[in-house]
């Protein structure tokens, strides 16, 4: 059992018969205990409040910590999944430019195609225009000369 500081203020020795201390020097010296101890008691209750008060700060800060955690944790995710997102839309992009490009492609060379037919066509227009209009200015050509030879004649 521990003493309190009002244990040693009424602490009374019996008077001892032969040679014993002086009363006053025994009572200023337990008075002195008395407060030294009391000041002892109420520091050591000071400094527990101090641990407790520190120990729940220490649990807010260790709160905070792991807040602050995951906290980091969801923003390195997000940090992830919006690159992963964005990677996955730029391939997606990609494939459609590619896509769009192929089409591009096979629309000019089909173009090319119509124009090449088409120019095949009117070379081929050309021809027939002049090989009819050949053979018409020969007959004209021929009926001109019969005309003149019958008008000589």
């Amino acid at each position: 059992m521990r003493l309190a500081p009002l244990d040693i203020y009424n602490k009374e020795f019996p008077q001892a018969v032969i040679a014993g201390y002086r009363k006053p020097d025994v009572d200023a010296f337990l008075e002195e205990v008395a407060r030294d101890y009391e000041a002892l008691t109420r520091e050591n209750i000071e400094l527990r409040q101090q641990v407790e008060e520190m120990g729940k700060r220490l649990a807010d800060y260790a709160r905070l910590e792991e807040s602050i955690r995951k906290a980091l944790v969801m923003a390195q995710s997000t940090a992830d999944e919006a690159r992963a997102s964005a990677r996955r839309e730029g391939e997606l992009m990609l494939q459609e430019a590619r896509q769009e490009a192929a089409r591009i492609q096979e629309a000019a060379r089909e173009q090319v195609r119509r124009e090449e037919e088409e120019s095949i066509r009117l070379r081929q227009q050309r021809e027939r225009f002049i090989l009819e209009f050949g053979g018409l200015l020969r007959t004209y050509l021929a009926a001109l000369e019969h005309a003149t030879k019958a008008d000589s004649e």
